[in-house]
């Protein structure tokens, strides 16, 4: 017989913080398709749950993108300075989110998408369309039709930071997580939306 596997649901070593993050500019989104030639519609373009009733979530590749990505746009490229990038890695590494879709919120229920009006508003779920572009590396400005998600909103979720020696732990997080609310920002052209405040980072046992 084989060894019998324990199941305690402690994992040893491992730090988590439940987060709540609050909107302090609208959120907005533009899902990309794969590739350029696809224009989606607004209705497509924000990210959605896949139970049918098209509530709103963030998906958490998007969330360790702004927190690690390789690039100078993310967390780590704004506030580590040379060699972040290997910091970045390690953050990926070392470091989880869950849900892995994490609900969009207003007054603490999930925004349901209820499909757009005419003038491209959906009044009920608090989100419409505006008309604009977004400039491009190659400095081709993208124009589009892109939703907008009004104020307020919220977002909670669990961070785990696993054991490491490399320097990536919870109060290194939160402090990106501050500093990247205030400059950075969540969503499509965040560096004028998606921004927020950190009103919940408490230690929870694991």
């Amino acid at each position: 017989m084989g060894k019998k596997v324990s199941k305690t649901k402690r994992l040893e070593g491992v730090t988590r913080r439940s987060v709540c993050i609050q909107g302090t500019t609208e959120i907005v989104f533009g899902r990309y398709p794969g590739h350029n030639e696809t224009n989606l519609p607004p209705s497509e373009k924000m990210y959605l749950s896949e139970n049918g009733r098209k509530e709103l979530v963030f998906p958490v590749r998007n969330m360790r993108a702004f927190l690690a990505a390789e690039n100078s746009g993310s967390c780590a490229g704004m506030f580590v300075g040379k060699g972040y990038k290997k910091l970045a890695k390690f953050v990926r590494a070392f470091m989880r989110i869950s849900p892995a879709s994490i609900p969009i919120l207003r007054d603490d229920t999930q925004i349901v998408f209820n499909g757009f009006d005419n003038d491209g508003v959906d009044e009920k779920a608090g989100i419409y369309v505006c008309d604009w572009e977004v400039p491009r590396k190659d400095g081709i400005p993208h124009p589009g039709a892109w939703p907008h998600v009004r104020m307020p909103w919220s977002m909670e979720f669990t961070v785990d930071v696993l054991p490491n020696n490399e320097g990536v732990t919870a109060d290194l997080l939160y402090t990106w997580f501050v500093r990247g609310g205030q400059s950075i920002g969540l969503g499509t052209y965040r560096a004028e939306y998606g921004k927020f405040d950190v009103v919940k980072w408490e230690a929870v046992d694991v």
